[in-house]
């Protein structure tokens, strides 16, 4: 059995293409890639090389000008559309006068849940991402690490099929983010949930990573797919290593390469 046949996502020859003032600006050309399934991949890539636009295009916020998205046989829309997918932003957006619990049982209001079940349900998410005994607090009595945990909670109360991180860490400091990777790594393992992250960090995509997709700019491409063979689970301590350092060297190197090239 091939690659793609083993996959969740499969994404074909996608481009896309903005109209602007003057003519039309290319941020993605011809990107290809596979997520097999249960797998962590990172976009990874400097801002403005459309690393956002592509997970947009895969989780069907936005159609692409050109090629193809197959998710688990289906289009991206038709994947959307039966509640396949779960996602989680720069900013957690929880409603300020709902408790953790109650913006965690958000989206299963929205597709008539019973309450009950509803209920039984967000109080287990919330559990896998370690805040039972929080599930009463206000948005503006949790620290921002919490507040993430719960916005992950909520994506991941619909049972989804595929997880989309769009720079969920985005504004912590870097202690409190090497700890968010470290929850997030448990909840994946523990959930087997196909997972794709967009990040500009090297060294998020190092220790969440099963296969990091490099991309650069101008307009947005594929530059190299490098599978992170460290193994799991990893601590925080695992980023002293040598392997660890080499993997997060080698990114570092092929980003830096782009930005010369293409600002040069």
């Amino acid at each position: 059995m091939n690659v793609a046949e083993k996959a969740n996502v499969v994404v074909d020859g996608v481009g896309m293409d903005f109209a602007v003032k003057g003519g039309t600006f290319t941020a993605l050309n011809d990107i290809a890639l596979t997520l097999p399934r249960g797998s962590f991949t990172t976009l990874l890539g400097p801002s403005g090389c459309g690393k956002s636009t592509l997970l947009r295009i895969v989780a069907d916020v936005i159609q692409p000008t050109r090629g193809t998205v197959d998710l688990f046989g289906m289009t991206a829309s038709e994947a959307r559309m039966n509640g396949l997918f779960g996602f989680v932003f720069q900013d957690p957006v929880l409603l300020p006068w709902r408790s953790a619990l109650g913006n965690i049982e958000l989206p299963l209001e929205a597709q008539h849940v019973p309450k009950a079940e509803r209920r039984e349900r967000a109080m287990a998410v919330l559990e896998l991402v370690g805040l039972d005994g929080f599930e009463h607090l206000l948005p503006a009595k949790l620290s921002g690490g919490m507040a993430r945990r719960v916005a992950i909670a909520r994506a991941l109360v619909v049972e989804p099929s595929i997880l989309f991180l769009d720079e969920p860490f985005n504004g912590l400091d870097e202690l409190r983010r090497r700890q968010m990777n470290v929850e997030l790594q448990r909840i994946w393992s523990a959930t087997g949930t196909t997972s794709l992250l967009v990040t500009h960090n090297v060294a998020d995509a190092v220790f969440l990573s099963d296969t990091v997709i490099v991309m650069g700019r101008n307009p947005g491409h594929i530059i190299e797919r490098r599978e992170i063979d460290l193994p799991r689970p990893r601590s925080i301590d695992n980023s002293l290593s040598p392997d660890y350092i080499a993997h997060e060297r080698a990114l570092t190197a092929l980003l830096s390469d782009d930005y010369k090239t293409r600002d040069d």
